[in-house]
């Protein structure tokens, strides 16, 4: 009885280890290298997503060689200045690329 607890106690401890290190390895595949087109992209979006005259929005950013190019559509001029303002304001982003619709 002993040794099967012993034994069912190193299970349990492999599989928690073996849970923890893949976990890590999740989230480091999803978290993007500080200043890299990914990291740019999220920053813009994060921004755009805390902005309450925005946040109802379909909008998108996509990051190329820190060149931003934003997708979506809204319903006003002012919209469409206001997030191309703030995308162009966010770290990393050299260039805006508008490929915004107003309805």
């Amino acid at each position: 009885m002993k040794k099967q607890f012993h034994a069912f106690l190193l299970a349990l401890v492999s599989a928690a280890a073996l849970a923890a290190v893949g976990c890590q390895a999740l989230r480091e595949e999803f978290i993007p290298e500080p200043g890299s087109d990914r990291a740019i992209a999220s920053a813009a979006m994060e921004r755009l997503g805390r902005d309450t005259m925005l946040s109802d929005l379909a909008v998108s950013v996509q990051v190329e060689n820190s060149v931003a190019t934003v997708y979506g559509t809204v319903r006003n001029a002012a919209q469409r200045a206001r997030i191309l303002s703030i995308v162009d304001a966010t770290d990393g982003v050299a260039q805006v690329v508008d490929n915004l619709t107003i309805r």
